[in-house]
């Protein structure tokens, strides 16, 4: 990866300085990894396919599916179209119950392919309320709700939380 996409925030330096303080084992995540968290839930990571076709640190966020159950999430941090393009040439299965909208709802992401492909019952998109880059964009929220997905949002119902009992997933949200 080029060094200008290695993050260089204050937050990143102070996750790094924990994980040297505490001694916590560190691994670089990659596509095709997968990672048992007990009583049937499977962490399968996904992306970034190619973190090398990266241009953008947006690019290269790690993309998770979690399965459990008969019940799958699919977090897709911040990739964009290009990222959503490798992933599905990838044959990655992608189809899943609910998922986290890429770029938080972006128009830079969630292109028609990749939602087909994924078929959410359900979408989370975080973002904060009154962001300067307008998320989610109305280009996101209509495809959405063309496709009849049920999604909620930060800026409007505060926390979200999904949780599944392997068979059905119910949402609560900090605000009605």
């Amino acid at each position: 990866m080029p060094d200008d996409l290695i993050p260089t925030t204050k937050t990143y330096e102070d996750v790094l300085d924990v994980i040297e303080e505490k001694d916590i084992p560190l691994f670089t995540a990659a596509a095709g990894d997968t990672i048992d968290l007990g009583s049937g839930a499977v962490l399968t990571v996904l992306g970034p396919v190619d973190p090398q076709a990266a241009d953008n640190k947006n690019n290269t966020s790690l993309v998770t599916r979690l399965d459990f159950g008969e019940s799958s999430f699919l977090f897709n941090g911040d990739q964009e179209k290009e990222m959503e393009k490798l992933l599905l040439q990838s044959g990655a299965d992608l189809d899943c119950d609910m998922m986290t909208m890429g770029h938080h709802g972006s128009s830079t992401s969630s292109t028609q392919e990749y939602l087909d492909a994924v078929t959410p019952e359900y979408a989370s998109i975080s973002c904060g309320k009154g962001n300067k880059y307008n998320h989610p964009h109305k280009e996101t929220i209509q495809k959405l709700e063309q496709m009849d997905v049920e999604y909620y949002r930060t800026d409007l119902s505060g926390n979200i939380t999904f949780t599944s009992d392997g068979s059905s997933i119910s949402v609560r949200t900090e605000k009605p």
